[in-house]
């Protein structure tokens, strides 16, 4: 008789003759297999994966990108850029960051919307979208190409963005703002 399920914790069965832990040992060493091979692929992508799996079924996966990664720049926004109408935090929720990348904030030339990049400098300041503290860090206007502003992810440490444009219209209306935390 095999049990499955989550969560029982037991080992076998009276009168299964131990076939549940058998069973539950070529399992683990099934999924032990796959996940080395998983590992290895990774590797070649520069990325350690790590799962680990409880007796509760549940598991857990680590990735860690190895010390022989290339920072990248990474178009804020995608193909869109900094811009309204664009769902940034969905953008960022979907990409990865690691210390050394570099975000580039491109302008859209094509308007007279100048989308000013704020670094927000505590979480309150990010979700309300105020802009008291006037931590601007790139101004369309201000900027000498008018095309796009470059930002380093120095630290591992958040980092939270948003357009201060009108006192914050942009920011509070068309959710113009992300968050991210680089890895190492």
């Amino acid at each position: 008789m095999v049990r499955t399920g989550v969560g029982s914790g037991t080992h076998g069965q009276a009168g299964d003759g131990g076939q549940t832990q058998t069973i539950r040992s070529q399992a683990h060493r099934t999924i032990t297999e796959a996940h080395r091979t998983m590992t290895l692929r990774s590797q070649a992508h520069r990325t350690t994966t790590i799962t680990l799996q409880c007796q509760a079924h549940r598991t857990i996966t680590i990735m860690k990108r190895s010390k022989a990664h290339q920072n990248i720049t990474i178009r804020v926004g995608g193909s869109r850029g900094w811009n309204y109408g664009v769902d940034l935090e969905e953008w960022a929720s979907k990409t990865t960051f690691h210390v050394g990348d570099v975000l580039v904030f491109e302008y859209n030339n094509m308007t007279n919307r100048r989308h000013d990049v704020y670094l927000q400098t505590n979480l309150w300041t990010y979700r309300n979208c105020n802009f008291e503290s006037r931590n601007k860090i790139a101004s369309w206007e201000e900027n000498g190409s008018k095309e796009s502003f470059k930002f380093t992810l120095a630290m591992s440490q958040p980092y939270s963005f948003a357009c201060g444009e009108n006192n914050g219209y942009y920011c509070r209306t068309y959710n113009m703002k992300f968050s991210v935390l680089p890895g190492a």
